[in-house]
């Protein structure tokens, strides 16, 4: 939902129009009913607390001045949607798009209510076999958190030693979830594979801080055991073609990118990971590969 609003006169409030509510104040009527009714539900949907924060976001960039009456701050509705969908995968991509609303300070206070509230849910890698689903939904909820703190800044303050430590507490929750995925098909990912991405992630910067390329040797091993574990996700490989391109082994990233099955747009789109190596690495053959791709894909596009 676009909102605009024109200009406002001086002494008239921007959100009032003369023969009642606004549609400001009409649009969240609509969505606060769509979240009681939600709220009696045993589950969620996601979309009316989503359309809450969506109409937080539209007045901001808008610049449509609100009364504070029955509008709740930007801090407040993300916190209760973190504390109602962090169980949920997609949570933390969810709330990316939102937390422009918040300055630096009140990001940090985000994310320390929220590490308040998953300290409350640990998980117990250790559980009966029919609490796996509490504990599964403890776990994301972990994953949320840690997320949430990387895009809020928090990694960036850390010292070298307190990245080193994350990096191994992230490799043990990641092996420690592996007891989660058991039964899982091989095409699918693993729960907690998401921790050896931030553990990678970290191992990068540790690299790009420390100009030591043992590091990045270190992270390759890591990934690659990773995927042993979860041989299908795509963003282990595509880690594993950035980590070799900066390392040199070009054929590596070879079969990775060809694994990968990239097609169509993606050759456009991802084809950078491994085109920006090439004349470094000077592999002429593999290049010769990409550019017929290319071709036949602009062949059929133009």
């Amino acid at each position: 939902v676009a909102l605009k609003s024109n200009p406002p006169n001086e002494d008239q409030d921007s959100t009032k129009s003369v023969d009642g509510l606004s549609p400001v104040y009409e649009t969240k009527q609509l969505i606060d009913q769509l979240i009681a009714t939600e709220c009696q539900k045993s589950r969620f949907n996601r979309g009316p607390f989503l359309a809450q924060l969506e109409l937080l976001l539209q007045l901001n960039q808008n610049d449509i001045k609100i009364q504070e009456d029955g509008f709740t701050g930007a801090s407040v509705v993300l916190l209760d949607y973190f504390k109602r969908f962090s169980s949920k995968g997609c949570c933390y991509d969810d709330m990316r798009t939102y937390l422009s609303l918040l300055n630096t300070q009140e990001q940090v206070e985000l994310s320390q209510r929220a590490e308040e509230f998953v300290k409350e849910n640990p998980v117990n890698y250790e559980c009966e076999e029919g609490d796996t689903t509490q504990n599964i939904q403890n776990l994301y909820r972990h994953i949320s958190l840690l997320r949430l703190q990387r895009c809020c800044g928090l990694h960036l303050s850390l010292t070298i030693a307190e990245k080193k430590s994350l990096v191994m507490e992230c490799q043990k929750w990641f092996e420690d979830g592996l007891v989660f995925g058991l039964t899982l098909p091989s095409t699918v990912n693993q729960h907690s594979d998401v921790y050896i991405l931030l553990a990678a992630h970290l191992m990068i910067e540790i690299y790009a801080e420390t100009g030591e390329y043992s590091y990045l040797w270190d992270c390759a091993v890591m990934l690659e055991s990773a995927q042993k574990q979860s041989c299908t996700n795509p963003q282990i490989q595509l880690l594993l073609i950035k980590i070799y391109g900066y390392l040199g082994p070009v054929e590596l990233c070879t079969q990775l990118y060809n694994s990968l099955s990239i097609k169509h747009i993606q050759v456009d789109t991802l084809g950078y990971l491994t085109n920006r190596y090439i004349q470094a690495m000077g592999a002429f053959g593999f290049s010769g590969q990409l550019f017929r791709i290319a071709l036949r894909f602009l062949s059929l596009v133009i």
